[in-house]
């Protein structure tokens, strides 16, 4: 099909000149080989109109990220740093205490959570809160908590334990205790 600057100007004469055109491929090739032409012209067009333009978008995003990221941090003051440090030695000991001993018990920690308990009437008695999601046995639990109850003050708030399967000794534990202030 070629154009010419005559069917330019007058578009009707160019819908009559397509439909000719569409019309003479269909007899020559068909139903399927024209529906597949036309579904992969959509998609050339879709690609075109919608996608380029997100991709040169991320693009741009991506480089200002990067630029952004190139830019150093500004370094923390050293006593700034134990400004915002919120656990305090004592309180580390207990909790890696704590720590070794469900390890030692073959108790595994996934992950834990803690908060700092305020005391409204003393300040320096701050206590510590900590949710432990464990996996083990029940023997093992019961071994670990005689040994942390006698090891360090703490209080056990919870002790939530349900199985992973009815057929199967061992337990998922949700363990939320309190640390007193104290010597490990």
């Amino acid at each position: 099909m070629r154009l010419n600057s005559r069917l330019l100007r007058q578009p009707h004469l160019l819908g009559n000149q397509v439909r000719w055109h569409t019309s003479r491929l269909y007899e020559r090739l068909g139903l399927l080989p024209l529906l597949i032409g036309a579904v992969w012209l959509m998609l050339v067009i879709y690609w075109c109109v919608v996608l380029r333009p997100d991709l040169a978008d991320m693009r741009l995003q991506q480089q200002e990220i990067q630029r952004q990221l190139s830019i150093p941090l500004p370094v923390i003051a050293p006593e700034n740093a134990d400004a915002e440090q919120k656990l305090n030695a004592t309180e580390y000991q207990q909790v890696k205490a704590l720590f070794a001993i469900l390890e030692k018990h073959r108790l595994q920690a996934k992950e834990s959570r803690y908060q700092l308990l305020a005391d409204s009437k003393n300040s320096a008695a701050d206590q510590l809160a900590l949710e432990i999601p464990l996996l083990g046995e029940y023997t093992q639990l019961y071994a670990a908590l005689q040994e942390l109850g006698a090891a360090m003050p703490l209080q056990v708030d919870t002790l939530k334990i349900s199985r992973i399967a009815p057929d199967n000794v061992q337990l998922t534990i949700l363990l939320r205790v309190t640390l007193a202030e104290g010597q490990p």
